[in-house]
């Protein structure tokens, strides 16, 4: 199993980002953010990570208000960068792609944000340095119909990714209305001292693990 990002202590990080030791001392009394090592496929890019991800991986710098959700999307960015592997796509034409998924999927953690663009061009680079594009010339027939399934494959992925999406936030917004009523009625029932106070609060407390768990399904 892949192995994902550890924590970095934070006096660790003061003596990588602390110009000097009142700096660092600093740092260590007043950083509240979480910080992480280096594990992405490029180790000298950043000194530290603002969010954990898989070793191995692209670091595309995302901005969402929860760690959980730019750990989750950057997976799903290298999963989709590494579909072009193989392809007889250059650079630009891989940017081109992965720039209008990255503002399809990932608008809400900066996707068009200067540095993460600049990550996604810099992986990209480094990714056909080790991995060079198919000359053109040898593409066969047998390629053109592989390539053509391929392609039909994704398709029918991305569109039932996306039926699926629609069916979930359906889902959240029932739950949403469910939980609504539940908090009423349970407030009524703690206001009485009702004896249903308790099955009361274990109704609410499932119907929001519900909605959080179908939520978190969201970025998948």
């Amino acid at each position: 199993m892949a192995r994902m990002s550890k924590e970095m202590p934070i006096k660790v990080f003061a003596k990588k980002v602390g110009i000097d030791k009142k700096e660092q001392e600093w740092i260590e009394k007043n950083e509240k953010d979480t910080h992480y090592y280096n594990n992405s496929a490029l180790k000298n890019s950043w000194l530290s990570l603002s969010y954990p991800i898989y070793d191995g991986d692209y670091y595309f710098a995302f901005i969402h208000d929860k760690v959980r959700v730019n750990a989750q999307y950057n997976a799903k960015a290298n999963r989709e960068l590494r579909t072009y592997v193989k392809s007889f796509l250059d650079e630009d034409e891989i940017f081109e792609r992965m720039e209008k998924y990255f503002a399809m999927q990932f608008k809400n953690a900066g996707a068009g944000d200067t540095m993460t663009r600049e990550e996604l061009w810099t992986a990209i680079v480094d990714m056909r340095k080790k991995n060079p594009a198919p000359k053109r010339e040898s593409y066969t027939p047998e390629d053109k119909y592989r390539l053509m399934a391929e392609d039909a494959q994704e398709i029918a992925r991305k569109s039932a990714e996306m039926i699926r999406k629609t069916q979930a936030k359906q889902r959240i917004l029932k739950l949403n209305v469910d939980i609504q009523r539940a908090k009423a009625a349970l407030a009524k029932a703690r206001e009485a001292d009702s004896p249903q106070a308790d099955s009361l609060s274990d109704k609410y407390q499932d119907l929001r693990k519900k909605r959080d768990s179908l939520e978190d399904s969201l970025y998948d």
